[in-house]
């Protein structure tokens, strides 16, 4: 059984542009990209709130991925503006599934992920709880 801990985060945006870098053979956004801008956006998300990677340094603990469910719902082209949202949809005791879409600034969603992220002991690479800090501190409005 899971057990649920109270609160969701906020939700945190940043903008991209999509450049030449993210362009495929097909002239369109390559998969690569949008997962590298799933873990960028999250650890963008955690900074904001206070939990950069010096933070979670001293706390001794990190966030490893366990499981990524993606999407692909348009495609992207070079030039696109985008607007890449994330936040915890859920958490337990040792886990928060994060959910992240990528929208064109019309609001048409391109890509949209819900990734399960394990919090775990730096040191043993075990899995540890989440503190209520953190949780609390996700969940403050920005």
């Amino acid at each position: 059984m899971t057990e649920q801990i109270a609160g969701v985060s906020q939700r945190f945006t940043h903008p991209r542009v999509v450049g030449r870098d993210c362009i495929d053979e097909h002239g369109h956004v390559n998969n690569e990209v949008y997962l590298r801008w799933v873990l960028d956006v999250a650890t963008r998300a955690s900074s904001a709130c206070g939990w950069d990677l010096e933070r979670y340094e001293r706390e001794g603990t990190a966030w490893i991925v366990r499981r990524h469910e993606l999407d692909y719902l348009k495609q992207l082209h070079l030039d696109t503006e985008v607007l890449v949202h994330t936040w915890i949809e859920t958490y337990s005791r040792i886990t928060a599934i994060r959910v992240t879409e990528v929208c064109d600034l019309s609001g048409v969603c391109a890509f949209r992920a819900k990734t399960t992220w394990v919090h775990v002991s730096r040191k043993l690479l075990r899995p540890v709880r989440i503190p209520e800090a953190l949780v609390t501190d996700f969940a403050r409005d920005r």
